[in-house]
């Protein structure tokens, strides 16, 4: 399981890589957490915007994000996935910092897409760097050990937030974008004394003369279904943050404040669980046997919500829920291992940063995509909807795990993961 002391224990005789990697991860999430709390409500009532405004800026930002994902990717292959991420986290401290000084919306617009530029391409470059910090098995354990942290920063910053969100006032609402940007500052300055794995540095690193070239990720078409496949079942977020707590409040005979409690169910079970779930997906034919399980038990979870619809008596409605956040969180740690094992593995060494800027295209275009035709899935087909969402996790785990599946060279420079064991 996973507690602030398991993690000592597993940090404890790992490489100084781990620890900084470790603090890091716990400073920066721990900031996220501070903004994401009251961003809302501190771009409403300090800012002056509104929401219309707010959804517009973010959403074109987003936009930018994902055009400039692989470009960014391809700029972590040539200069170092931890020279690029460094550079990315100081633009988003900037940014952040920037967010103080904003006043209407043109200033905000501007500040909005150069910061979401950064955040959106962020995370590949930052498991690129995982991949050049660490060899082998270790890149998953490191991964899912930071994974943890990275939920108990939230946490941490989340509760420590509501602390300033009692005030009221535009004071603490500033306190917290200027301590989440002060968060991302501190990461560079740790995040600088990481040391890359001499075989990983593109500027020690020799191209082998007798290695064909390794063709565009595109080009590969399995890796573009599990691009593509591993997105649709990214959609567990957009269950869990926007699909699940309006469906609860509006068609379920259960309190509102049950959300909170799955919520909170939720983090506890990832926090819990995530590093045992890991530890069984590490590699690739697991991963692959995960991607199903994934699927079946996310398609669960959905019959488990729908179900909760037409139970009248509350304790079971209750139950209900509770049983499918259980088989939700489930499906969204196999998820999580399944694919940082295999999009890992699925990487060449010196395109890394190429080939994961391209897989995480999926989980933008999940956050592009998956609210509108969630909403409108549930809106048109009410608790049917929920059954169509089911079938889509199956199909798409089994996608998956079909892409991801060892079999036999068929061309030079294929992705490792789709034609080795």
């Amino acid at each position: 399981m996973f507690s602030p002391r398991a993690v000592i224990d597993r940090l404890r005789g790992t490489s100084p890589n781990a620890r900084v990697l470790a603090v890091s991860t716990f400073v920066g999430s721990t900031g996220t957490g501070l903004f994401l709390a009251s961003s809302a409500l501190f771009f409403t009532r300090v800012v002056g915007l509104t929401p219309a405004e707010v959804g517009l800026g973010l959403s074109v930002g987003g936009a930018l994000g994902f055009a400039a994902t692989v470009p960014v990717g391809r700029l972590a292959d040539r200069f170092g996935a931890r020279r690029v991420f460094l550079v990315l986290n100081a633009l988003r401290g900037a940014g952040y910092f920037s967010y103080l000084f904003v006043h209407g919306f043109a200033q905000f617009m501007c500040v909005a897409c150069v910061l979401l530029t950064a955040d959106r391409t962020a995370p590949p470059v930052n498991q690129a760097m995982v991949g050049q910090l660490f060899s082998g098995g270790e890149r998953t354990k490191v991964a899912a050990v930071v994974r943890g942290i990275r939920n108990l920063g939230y946490t941490m910053g989340i509760g420590l937030s509501g602390l300033a969100l009692a005030t009221g006032t535009a004071t603490a609402f500033r306190w917290l974008v200027g301590l989440n940007a002060l968060s991302f500052l501190c990461t560079v300055v740790l995040l600088a004394r990481l040391r890359v794995l001499p075989a990983a540095d593109p500027h020690l690193r020799r191209a082998d003369p007798k290695e064909p070239p390794t063709r565009a990720p595109w080009r590969h078409p399995a890796f573009v279904v599990l691009t593509v496949a591993n997105g649709v079942l990214m959609l567990h977020d957009t269950v869990l943050t926007l699909l699940l707590p309006l469906w609860v409040s509006n068609h379920t005979a259960t309190p509102t404040w049950i959300v909170s409690m799955l919520l909170m169910l939720n983090t506890v079970l990832a926090i819990l669980f995530q590093l045992r779930v890991t530890k069984r997906a590490d590699t690739v034919p697991a991963a692959v046997g995960a991607f199903r399980r994934c699927g079946l038990v996310l398609a669960g979870g959905c019959l488990c919500f729908a179900a909760a619809t037409f139970l009248d008596h509350v304790a079971l409605a209750v139950a209900a829920l509770v049983l499918g956040m259980v088989l939700h969180t489930a499906g969204e740690l196999l998820q999580t291992a399944a694919s940082w094992t295999v999009s890992f593995a699925a990487a060449p060494e010196e395109q890394q940063g190429r080939f994961l800027a391209f897989f995480w295209l999926g989980s933008s275009g999940k956050d592009i995509v998956g609210p509108t035709l969630g909403l409108g899935l549930m809106t048109l087909a009410g608790a049917g909807g929920w059954l169509v969402l089911a079938v889509v996790f199956l199909l798409a785990g089994l996608a998956c795990a079909a892409a991801s599946t060892p079999g036999q060279p068929t061309r030079p420079g294929a992705p490792v993961a789709l034609i080795t064991t």
